[in-house]
């Protein structure tokens, strides 16, 4: 596993130059909590996208305008995508805006991809990790962890001509991952906040959320351009009414049962 500081990341990130762009990018799932939730349908607001009509909530999520709050467990998000075609052998993105409320002891997933491809907490809630399990090898990279309360975008972006992985955070690449195809233990999924795995839900994420997004392309793709979430677009500046709603939003999320 490599490891890489995110202090070191921010600092370099001037100097990274734009690659090609992609030839194509096409969203397939595009949402900034602009909805509304009723149980776990969630109806999209205006913008929004959902190719597979099967985005929904699981848990106990709450949402206001332009934010999604999530406790941890099975508090989270996730969508079908078995209509977007076989995703080891199609390029795509998938992103998440997020504020992190704690970070917890083991493993806490803030984005997955159908059982074993997944950006997490790790390390007893020690650090930022990108990896996948490829059927005989796991493979990762890793990054400390941002600050509590501060918004940051995660990415993994799966290269399928090279059979790659490679992390972002605040679009600065992580690192790569290079083994063979990911291996695919339940391709019913793509979860956001939460683990989703049939058999295994849960070790969700405590904090807020701004967007959820998932991409697929072809070509190169150009982190100068290609991605659909980012911290200047995703994050409300909050307004008095807006923390009044957080601040009880979020009282009744922590005295649930």
């Amino acid at each position: 596993m490599i490891k890489i500081s995110i202090t070191s990341l921010i600092a370099g990130a001037a100097m990274i130059g734009v690659a090609s762009a992609a030839t194509s990018l096409t969203n397939q799932l595009l949402v900034n909590f602009d909805g509304s939730l009723a149980g776990s349908t969630y109806t999209l607001g205006g913008g929004e996208i959902d190719t597979t009509g099967t985005f929904s909530a699981s848990g106990g999520v709450g949402v206001v305008p332009g934010s999604a709050f999530v406790a941890g467990g099975t508090d989270g998000f996730t969508l079908d995508p078995t209509s977007i075609g076989t995703l080891t052998s199609t390029s795509w993105v998938a992103e998440t805006v997020v504020s992190f409320n704690t970070f917890g002891g083991g493993q806490l997933t803030a984005i997955s991809v159908q059982g074993d491809t997944d950006f997490r907490i790790n390390n007893n809630g020690g650090e930022l990790q990108v990896g996948y399990w490829d059927g005989g090898t796991y493979g990762s990279v890793a990054g400390d962890l941002p600050d509590v309360g501060v918004p940051v975008h995660l990415a993994m972006v799966w290269d399928a001509t090279n059979s790659s992985l490679t992390g972002y955070v605040n679009g600065v690449m992580l690192g790569t991952v290079d083994n063979n195809d990911f291996a695919v233990p339940d391709s019913s999924y793509v979860s956001y906040g939460f683990f989703d795995r049939s058999g295994f839900e849960g070790r969700g994420i405590d904090a807020e959320m701004y967007g959820a997004a998932f991409s697929t392309f072809t070509g190169t793709f150009d982190e100068g351009a290609d991605f659909q979430l980012s911290l200047a677009t995703n994050v409300p500046e909050p307004t008095s009414t807006t923390l009044l709603g957080l601040g009880g939003l979020a009282l009744i999320l922590r005295r649930r049962p």
